[in-house]
């Protein structure tokens, strides 16, 4: 059965500035700084509920439910026992570029090789013209990144092993920090602090819009550090 708790919700959002393109007044400033920590602190308040935040849609409805997937929270995040594949997301955390999306994942389970990960520039995410791109590791040590297009799905990057994953041939609960970063022009993909690749914005489509997590089936993940800042 899903499980839901509720408490502190365990990500920050942290939102420096982004400008629209018009010079602001201080008071237009001030108001907005006023807007953004009332909204941060909301975020953040103990009377959250995890149930009422998270979002999650299945890959295909008819092959499983949500009352297959656990969501516990812990100290600095979630834990997360898969049901069917899905993502998962907070409808707050919403990014403009520049903008960087991280999240550290432990893997706590061995059910093969299933992949996870994190999602960004998600658009119409209840409707089937769903769009978004997604960056995803698996315990073998290698990497992912695809886009979805309503029901199908188009590779961008193909698995490609990249010897700084910890994989569970070396440890048996392996902590993976994955990280996407968009800039003006392009987006940088990072594992564990170190850039894996870099690809122009012209090539992504989906850069702006949701973000949030990719998870396959049957896994047992820590999902701690979720951070969404704008650079």
């Amino acid at each position: 059965m899903r499980k839901l708790t509720v408490g502190l919700v365990g990500i920050a959002l942290l939102v420096i500035g982004c400008g629209n393109g018009q010079q602001e007044s201080p008071g237009d400033q001030q108001e907005e700084a006023k807007t953004v920590a009332e909204k941060e602190t909301q975020q953040m308040s103990p009377d959250d509920s995890v149930s009422a935040d998270w979002q999650i849609r299945l890959d295909y409805p008819d092959r499983g439910s949500e009352d297959d997937i656990t969501i516990e929270q812990t100290s600095k995040g979630y834990h997360i026992v898969s049901g069917p594949r899905a993502i998962y997301y907070k409808k707050g955390m919403t990014a403009m570029v520049p903008y960087h999306f991280e999240a550290t994942f432990t893997q706590n389970n061995q059910p093969g090789p299933e992949a996870y990960g994190l999602f960004v520039g998600g658009e119409k995410l209840e409707s089937d013209d769903q769009g978004y791109l997604y960056f995803l590791i698996r315990e073998t040590g290698e990497y992912l990144i695809k886009r979805r297009v309503g029901s199908e799905t188009e590779t961008v990057v193909g698995w490609t092993a990249y010897d700084d994953i910890q994989s569970v041939k070396e440890q048996e609960k392996p902590v993976n920090t994955l990280a996407v970063e968009a800039a003006s022009d392009s987006l940088h993909f990072m594992i564990n602090g170190e850039q894996v690749t870099k690809i122009p914005q012209e090539q992504i489509q989906y850069t702006e819009g949701q973000t949030g997590l990719r998870i396959n089936h049957r896994l047992d993940l820590t999902v701690e550090d979720i951070k969404l800042e704008y650079r």
